[in-house]
């Protein structure tokens, strides 16, 4: 983590400080209890209008941070809803969907009972129609065996 940048009030009080320091070195009287008081004070009021802004600045990100958050939220329930009433519309799609397939298979499957039906029939009548072509060309053979051959 990089050092922490001194404040400007900071380094004011560390100028005066130095000042002072400077003025007992050089023979100057000490600053008096007043001097000093008087620098203190200056810097507190300075950190004071520092803490101050932060404070404003934190206030309002938090606010704009809050309304963000309030947006998202509504934004989230509106894209719910609208998921709800998609899921809602493809079931119902789906629904009718079915049913129509449901209802065209009963259908096919009436007219496959017919077709089986019919079918079953023309085989009974195919067959019939074999046994009787088959007892037709016995005969005609027995005819044809007790015609007179031909000179």
């Amino acid at each position: 983590m990089p050092p922490e940048k001194p404040s400007f009030s900071r380094l004011r009080y560390h100028a005066i400080i130095e000042l002072l320091v400077k003025r007992t070195k050089g023979r100057q009287p000490m600053p008096t209890q007043e001097e000093r008081l008087a620098a203190l004070e200056q810097t507190t009021a300075e950190h004071i209008k520092e803490t101050a802004k932060h404070i404003r600045q934190t206030n309002e990100h938090l606010t704009m941070t809050l309304g963000l958050i309030q947006r998202q939220s509504f934004d989230m329930s509106a894209i719910n809803h609208n998921l709800e009433d998609m899921q809602e519309s493809i079931q119902n799609s789906l629904n009718v969907h079915f049913e129509g397939a449901n209802a065209h298979l009963e259908l096919l499957q009436r007219n496959d009972d017919k077709t089986d039906k019919r079918l079953n029939a023309i085989e009974t009548q195919l067959t019939q129609h074999t046994t009787l072509l088959n007892e037709h060309k016995t005969l005609l053979t027995q005819i044809l065996a007790r015609l007179p051959k031909a000179p």
